[in-house]
């Protein structure tokens, strides 16, 4: 197994978002996992902790966020971290 993949298989959909954002890997599934994202300031707007990462889809509700642009980290057990810029619009 290459740990140096890391996450490179993660989809993330659709982007922009409206209403929900789509994660799917399934090199994660059933393992440990954090889930991050930030405003473009920085600020943390949301962080989900997963014990065990599901093989479907993981669906984050963005509907209550402000249109703009955030960043997405994604860490799982044995992977390298990966970012993704995220834009919302409503």
């Amino acid at each position: 197994q290459n740990e140096d993949a890391g996450l490179t298989e993660l989809q993330v959909y659709p982007n922009p978002a409206d209403g929900q954002l789509i994660l799917r890997s399934l090199a994660a599934a059933e393992k440990t996992g954090t889930i991050r994202m930030y405003s473009i300031f920085g600020q943390l707007v949301h962080e989900q902790r997963l014990s065990d990462w599901p093989v479907e889809d993981i669906r984050l509700d963005t509907s209550t966020y402000p249109a703009g642009t955030y960043v997405l980290r994604v860490e799982v057990e044995g992977m390298n971290p990966i970012t993704r810029e995220i834009v919302i619009l409503h």
